[in-house]
C-alpha cells in the first residue's frame, strides 16, 4: 500500500487531482458520501486507485489493524485482494477512483509516476510488508 500525501500549501485543484490519472491514461470516477457513512469489510479484484477531492475518508486494513486517514490531495493505493473497511469523516468526502490490474509488488506504478510528477508527496510505506 502507498499514500501519496498532499504537500503543497493550498488545497489541490480540480485539474490537479485529475491529472494524476489522465497523464498516465487510467479511467477513474467521482463519488461522494455523506458524514459517517460506512463501508463494511470487502476488497477489491483490482489495485484501487484513490483521491480525495474534498473531506476525509479512513480506511481499516483487517490484517493488521491499521488506520489510514486521508485528506484532500492525498491518492491511496489499495492492492487488490487487501480486506478493508472505510469510515467516511464528519464533512463527508468526494474522491476520484481508477482501478488498475493488480501489479506482482503491491503498488500501482504508473500511478505513482503520475503522482510523482505532480510533486504530490513521497509516498508513505504503510504496510509492515513493503520495504
Amino acid at each position: 500500500m502507498n499514500v501519496f500525501r498532499w504537500q503543497k500549501p493550498d488545497s489541490p485543484t480540480d485539474s490537479e487531482l485529475r491529472a494524476t490519472f489522465t497523464q498516465k491514461g487510467i479511467r477513474f470516477f467521482a463519488w461522494s458520501n455523506a458524514p459517517g457513512d460506512i463501508y463494511g469489510s470487502h476488497s477489491h479484484p483490482y489495485d484501487k486507485t484513490l483521491a480525495v477531492v474534498h473531506g476525509s475518508i479512513t480506511f481499516t486494513i483487517l490484517e493488521t489493524e491499521e488506520r489510514i486517514e486521508l485528506t484532500a490531495g492525498d491518492v491511496f493505493i489499495l492492492p487488490a485482494g487487501v480486506i478493508h473497511t472505510a469510515l467516511v469523516g464528519s464533512n463527508g468526502v468526494t474522491c476520484y477512483e481508477g482501478h488498475t490490474t493488480p501489479s506482482s509488488d503491491g503498488t500501482d506504478e504508473q500511478l505513482q509516476h503520475g503522482a510523482d510528477a505532480l510533486h504530490i508527496a513521497t509516498p508513505e510505506k504503510n504496510s509492515p510488508n513493503i520495504s
